[in-house]
């Protein structure tokens, strides 16, 4: 199960929107973009990230904010 789980990090770039970066054990990575502010990317990951993540390992749309 820990391999389907990601490393997630919340990024920022001056200019830009915050995203969360999650990245697989095998070197996969995506970013699910469209963050206004940290806190939004941190509420983002208490209340949807294992939604997201079910609906990844169904063969879903991933990169996208959900």
């Amino acid at each position: 199960m820990t391999e389907k789980i990601p490393i997630l990090q919340i990024r920022h770039a001056d200019g830009e929107e915050w995203k969360v970066a999650a990245t697989w054990s095998d070197g996969r990575s995506e970013e699910i973009k469209g963050f206004k502010t940290e806190t939004a990317a941190n509420e983002w990951i208490a209340s949807s990230f294992v939604a997201w993540l079910e609906q990844a390992d169904d063969g879903g749309a991933k990169g996208a904010r959900r």
